[in-house]
């Protein structure tokens, strides 16, 4: 039977699919789990911390970004995402005890031959287990609203200036599209000439044809 740390590494190996671009990881988890042998509980197991960490991901990559302080989260390898990925979502979603979590992200990290990235796994799900949720809830929503300001201080400003040009193309846009009267009465006479005179050459057009077409004799077709 296999043991939670097997549960644990099989879904980070399907975090891990799933981020390569895998679509169908996450479908097919319950064949993966049964072809490595994790059945039964476990695979309960494994299956809650899959689905848990795949509904709350930009939640858990935002918390993550906030406790990796001076490391950017894009430089990340992507296993080393993915067991810091689990170990949020345990400490925050689940019973299971913090201690623990953190212990068996580090052990993972080994297995993958990531030793180089224990510290800073260790550290950040520290400052998190050591975090309140409600302070964490707090840093979380203070991040977004400093994104949201990025963004618009980003955007170009529409000055005065730049108004007074769209109004004076826009009269002028209609100055060039307006016609007098006088014109606009001679090109519609025109047009209507043309239209006549189009209809007398064209016997598809023309009132006094019955067809433009030559239809089969009856006779004939029989």
């Amino acid at each position: 039977m296999a043991t939670r740390t097997q549960s644990r590494i099989a879904v980070i190996q399907l975090l891990y699919a799933k981020e390569l671009g895998n679509e169908n990881a996450i479908d097919d988890a319950k064949i993966f789990f049964n072809e490595n042998k994790i059945r039964n509980k476990q695979q309960e197991f494994a299956l809650s911390l899959l689905y848990g960490v795949c509904k709350h991901e930009q939640t858990i990559l935002d918390i993550i970004d906030i406790f990796v302080k001076e490391w950017d989260i894009q430089r990340l390898g992507i296993v080393e995402k993915n067991i810091l990925k689990l170990g949020a979502f345990e400490l925050l979603e689940t019973n299971t005890q913090k201690a623990v979590v953190i212990n068996e992200a580090i052990e993972i990290a080994k297995i993958f031959n990531l030793e180089d990235a224990c510290r800073l796994i260790n550290a950040v799900l520290d400052s998190i287990a050591k975090t309140h949720k409600d302070e964490i809830a707090k840093l979380v929503k203070e991040r977004q609203m400093t994104i949201n300001l990025a963004i618009e201080s980003s955007k170009p400003e529409t000055t005065s200036l730049d108004k007074s040009n769209t109004k004076q193309h826009m009269r002028f846009k209609q100055e060039k599209n307006h016609k007098p009267y006088s014109q606009a009465k001679q090109e519609s006479k025109f047009k209507k000439d043309k239209r006549n005179t189009s209809s007398k050459n064209n016997p598809i057009k023309s009132k006094d044809s019955k067809s433009a077409f030559i239809k089969p004799n009856n006779k004939d077709s029989k």
